[in-house]
């Protein structure tokens, strides 16, 4: 009788040791994320490329080569390709150059642009009371 009532004390004060504990309830994964600006593009562009840019007021550039971002000045590129490329951060505005055509027999035979205006969401990949927070955002050129 005397280890049943001992048991019935433990479990009774586990229960009352985590009643006030709200940890359990919002665990926190460690999924992480960055600030993106995803740059889809909508025209032909040769497969090694050079993108440059004026981001928040600043020059930048970088070579896509390949599909392998190279000699970034100015800015950081998460990756490029024949369709888009990322830049990381969450800037504002971007003036973008690049070239392109209007069919896949005529890539970089233009100057393509724009004046980009991203609009973020907000992610928070582990839930909203848990870090981190990320801004995201992807536009067409």
């Amino acid at each position: 009788m005397r280890n049943l009532i001992g048991g019935w004390l433990a479990a009774a004060s586990l229960v009352t040791a985590f009643a006030g504990c709200n940890s359990l309830s919002h665990a926190c994964t460690l999924v992480g994320c960055t600030d993106q600006l995803t740059v889809n593009i909508r025209r032909s562009v040769p497969s090694r490329y050079q993108v440059n840019l004026t981001i928040d007021g600043q020059s930048a550039q970088f070579t896509c080569d390949n599909g392998t971002p190279r000699g970034a000045v100015g800015v950081t590129v998460a990756l490029c390709g024949p369709n888009s490329f990322v830049i990381v951060g969450a800037p504002s505005t971007v003036h973008v150059i690049l070239p392109c055509g209007v069919g896949p027999d005529d890539a970089g035979v233009n100057d393509c642009g724009g004046d980009l205006k991203p609009t973020y969401i907000v992610a928070q990949p582990n839930g909203p009371d848990c870090e981190p927070t990320c801004k995201q955002a992807t536009v067409d050129l």
